[in-house]
């Protein structure tokens, strides 16, 4: 009777303790759930040791390619691409390659994930620009390099 009594003054006083309140020592936690339903972390999602998959890419091509230019550097040349997109609020702005058909030109579409439903703007507020380097092993052999949009493509000569 006394080891009852010792364990239920016990499980008394540390429930009533602050700091051991929210533990897993608490006896009165030990059947609660932990995690509310609604918590938001600001960790992301993607963990490379969870090994958990990343969302695919939901860019599509943007409207218009307004500029592109190939501005030197040390060892290559940069290419910097100026686009807009048919409404505000564009992000993830990527430059990718499309296929290799063999004829010493480079074809490359910039690609851009633009809310549904936003607003359009104004000009201003619809420029993206994206840049790409190209080394100097890169730029041997290749005839012309293609930036590809929606509506538009620009053939820039290295």
């Amino acid at each position: 009777m006394r080891a009852v009594g010792s364990i239920v003054i016990l499980s008394l006083m540390l429930s009533g303790c602050s700091t051991i309140r929210d533990s897993r020592v608490n006896p009165l936690n030990w059947f609660k759930n932990d995690e509310p339903a609604a918590r938001k972390s600001l960790i992301p999602e993607e963990n490379r040791i969870l090994k958990r998959n990343v969302a695919p890419y939901a860019g599509t091509p943007v409207y218009f390619v307004t500029a592109a230019a190939m501005e030197p550097t040390l060892d290559g040349k940069l290419l910097r691409i100026t686009a807009q997109t048919d409404r505000m609020g564009a992000a993830e702005v990527r430059i990718e390659d499309m296929a290799d058909q063999g004829d010493g030109i480079v074809r490359l579409v910039i690609k851009a994930v633009v809310p549904a439903g936003a607003p359009v703007g104004t000009e201003a507020n619809r420029t993206i620009t994206a840049a790409r380097f190209f080394s100097a092993q890169d730029l041997i052999g290749l005839k012309a390099i293609d930036v590809n949009s929606a509506n538009n493509v620009i053939r820039l000569r290295p």
